[in-house]
């Protein structure tokens, strides 16, 4: 017979806080490695609604080394299929909850890994704040038991990923272990979160917050770009590589600053001090004109970088074709002058 929702749950919580030492090791062969890693998905897929059509659910102990939060998250992979990006569903499973008990928490989380990697950890924090900020909004009436309020994670001298989880938490609701509710109100409380993470996946202004929002952003967004041949996206890839690399990134923004080039927007003039210092790299060369060994070069964050707002990146890229940004400027000089006349109107520069 199959367990329940309440049993596996409960099981994991118990099993991971009696067998890990989180920052040690993990056995591979170990009970709760399995249990994590292949049992407790597929069991709880099991008992997702309509079978967990159109989602893929994952677990983890800890990569190499017990982690402080293991997690088992149900994603969308239209959205993502990493929990190192994106927006998912997460069952966070404190080693040791800053509440004593409180070792469980049902949770919509933002990616954090990614962010922190593209962005450095101090931007990566303000914008998950901005994502989060957003989503909350959008979901103004949570249900029954739900909050929005932050969770606890994070003991003693814990950071790290721990502490990025906290940010990364939009909404959802805590559970103390030794007293969990019953299977009913626990399936309850996951079906309310499929329907609002359902909600939230739909919601077409994910992908202005979430440029990289897709089963696989690279090869996604090439043929959203019109990139449909082998070739044609590996050389898109590799554009994208060099906007990832942490170096350049850093270098053209301490060039460019954080007002995006083509249409004058800047998040601190919105958000504030956590919008400040928040812009996007962008490579400039030609994708057409990018080889295999382009990732490699080296390249001069003034003449071969500039910065743009989401909205702008995610539109260079998707022009077509997207190859030139001098053709991309003359495009945006429409939505600089809309957004001049909007700051102007709020009293803004």
């Amino acid at each position: 017979m199959a367990p329940s929702l309440r049993d596996l749950l409960g099981r994991m919580a118990r099993d991971y806080v009696e067998a890990a030492r989180p920052g040690d090791p993990v056995p591979k062969d170990d009970p709760v490695v399995v249990l994590f890693r292949t049992e407790g998905p597929r069991l709880l897929r099991g008992m997702l609604p309509d079978g967990g059509a159109g989602l893929e659910v994952k677990g983890s102990p800890g990569v190499g080394r017990w982690a402080h939060v293991p997690w088992l998250s149900i994603l969308a992979p239209r959205i993502t299929r990493s929990t190192t990006r994106g927006v998912y569903v997460s069952y966070l499973f404190p080693s040791a909850g800053a509440d004593e008990g409180e070792r469980l928490v049902l949770s919509l989380q933002f990616g954090v890994s990614q962010l922190r990697e593209r962005l450095g950890d101090a931007v990566a924090r303000m914008q998950l704040r901005v994502l989060v900020a957003a989503v909350r909004g959008w979901v103004p009436n949570l249900p029954r038991g739900f909050s929005a309020e932050r969770v606890s994670l994070v003991v003693g001298g814990q950071s790290g990923i721990p502490a990025f989880y906290e940010e990364a938490h939009a909404f959802g609701r805590a559970y103390n272990t030794a007293r969990l509710p019953g299977e009913t109100d626990l399936q309850n409380d996951l079906r309310n979160m499929l329907a609002l993470y359902r909600a939230v996946c739909d919601d077409p202004r994910l992908l202005t917050l979430l440029p990289d929002a897709t089963t696989s952003a690279d090869d996604a967004d090439g043929k959203e770009a019109g990139y449909v041949g082998t070739e044609d996206r590996r050389r898109f890839r590799n554009h994208r590589r060099i906007e990832r690399n942490r170096r350049l990134v850093k270098e053209t923004k301490a060039y460019w600053g954080d007002r995006c080039q083509a249409c004058g927007f800047a998040y601190a003039g919105v958000y504030g001090e956590i919008g400040r210092g928040y812009i996007e790299a962008h490579h400039k060369e030609p994708i057409s004109r990018l080889t295999d060994d382009a990732p490699l070069r080296e390249y001069d964050p003034k003449t071969d970088m500039t910065v743009l707002c989401a909205d702008c990146h995610r539109m260079a890229h998707h022009m077509k074709p997207p190859d030139y940004f001098d053709a991309f400027l003359a495009v945006a000089e429409c939505r600089r002058r809309v957004v001049g006349e909007w700051l102007r109107g709020k009293g803004r520069r």
